[in-house]
């Protein structure tokens, strides 16, 4: 059960995208048209945890080599739910500010509270499949700049 997913193949429409793409959309396009704010809805507040699509893609690859013994170690069930998040946490309003300054946007954020936030905290615990040998790799620093990087090149920008 992964925690919230982003990578460069992902929905990046503006309206319909998961946070990070939408976002990152958007940011691109206000400092592409030197909009002077960009609008987020609701209050910024909520806190989210997100992996990368590699990172995912790696816990599944090391779920799928691994005995099926160490399994029975940690499970009573031969099909086990495995939580797979990083364990870092991080509001919307700072995920705001952190792809906005790696877009080099200098406009305001402005948050739109007459929308919901929706549940406040989505984070998951993933002690289970650390215990069998996997962690996360990329920091969502490094895994944003990267998608904005190419997104970036592939909008001429």
């Amino acid at each position: 059960m992964p925690t919230n997913v982003y990578g460069i193949n992902d929905n990046f429409d503006k309206f319909s995208g998961h946070v990070i793409p939408a976002m990152i959309s958007k940011f691109i396009e206000a400092k592409k048209k030197n909009y002077k704010q960009i609008n987020l809805l609701g209050t910024g507040r909520p806190l989210r945890e997100f992996i990368h699509s590699n990172d995912l893609a790696n816990a599944i690859l090391k779920c799928l080599r691994l005995p099926k013994s160490k399994f029975k170690k940690i499970f009573n069930k031969t099909m086990p739910i495995l939580n797979v998040g990083t364990g870092e946490n991080i509001s919307i309003s700072k995920l705001s500010k952190l792809i906005s300054k790696l877009v080099h946007y200098e406009g305001k954020i402005f948050f739109d509270k007459k929308y919901p936030d929706g549940t406040f905290k989505k984070n998951l615990n993933s002690k289970k499949i650390n215990s069998l040998g996997w962690k996360p790799q990329i920091k969502l620093y490094d895994g944003l700049r990267e998608i904005i990087d190419k997104k970036a090149k592939l909008n001429g920008f």
